[in-house]
């Protein structure tokens, strides 16, 4: 037995691949793929076994339970959405605008909307792309009566470092020259918990601040509480908001965490993932 990814065909399409793939196939009479963190790639031992049967494992099979149609549910929706970019977004915010009644939006992806409003955010992450976007996603919220929540204050420093000049801003002071926002505030850790108090269902992609500094995590860590404490349908989308529920010990306590960050996203972007493309 050797791990698959030491060869270089199970990842790029070169001379020997088809070759490969069918040395692959002629392993087994039966293929289960369980590898949903994968299921978004072309990979030779995700779309290139060609066994008499194939079937989908018990994790993918948990993993479409909470992600495929959970939108579709009856219930008030909440979106939260973090990260550092609008673009790396838009296809999720894109699809789910119609279909959830609130999205709360941190991160660093919340200073690209606040500078939109006309809010000056000193020297915090800025998408430009993403910037392009936002009269539009605003347009699309209006049309589906989406309520779409930004930040009210931030926790800010001189440094990206727990060692900096820590300050606390609101939209109505702006963030300085100088520095940055790292963290969301408590009155909007307070708004936030308001709305997912009226929510039914609530999916999260991308923390609330830089969570892997002490003190940039509080927003990110008090959400992932409220959530753990809630009878709510909750739902990690992976990635680095796995991480950060894992750092917070609060894995046991939410409805579940997706095994696939970027398999989970494209999924709720709409798209059809080659992984998936198997009789169940």
């Amino acid at each position: 037995m050797e791990n698959i990814r030491f060869f270089q065909e199970e990842t790029k399409m070169i001379s020997t691949t088809k070759n490969f793939r069918k040395k692959l196939s002629s392993l087994a009479d039966i293929y289960v793929n369980d590898a949903f963190g994968c299921c978004h790639r072309n990979h030779s031992s995700i779309v290139g076994i060609n066994c008499s049967e194939k079937y989908y494992g018990l994790l993918i099979k948990k993993e479409l339970k909470y992600l495929k149609n959970i939108f579709n549910r009856k219930g008030v929706k909440t979106l939260i959405l973090g990260g550092s970019k609008v673009n790396d977004k838009i296809k999720l915010i894109n699809n789910l605008i119609p279909k959830v009644d609130n999205i709360l939006i941190g991160g660093g992806m919340a200073f690209t909307f606040l500078k939109r409003l006309g809010v000056e955010i000193g020297d915090s992450i800025f998408d430009k792309e993403g910037f392009k976007m936002i009269d539009n996603i605003m347009k699309q919220a209006d049309k589906y009566n989406t309520h779409i929540c930004i930040p009210y204050d931030f926790v800010c420093s001189n440094e990206f470092n727990n060692e900096g000049d820590i300050v606390k801003r609101s939209i109505n002071t702006g963030i300085d020259k100088g520095y940055m926002g790292l963290d969301i505030g408590m009155n909007t850790v307070t708004n936030f918990i308001q709305k997912i108090e009226q929510s039914d269902i609530i999916f999260w992609n991308g923390p609330l601040g830089v969570f892997e500094l002490s003190n940039f995590s509080l927003g990110s860590k008090m959400i992932m509480e409220y959530l753990a404490c809630s009878n709510k349908i909750s739902i990690i989308g992976g990635g680095d908001t796995a991480s950060c529920c894992q750092k917070f010990g609060m894995e046991d306590s939410i409805t579940h965490i997706s095994t696939g960050g970027g398999a989970s996203l494209e999924l709720l972007e709409g798209k059809t993932l080659p992984g998936l493309d198997y009789l169940i």
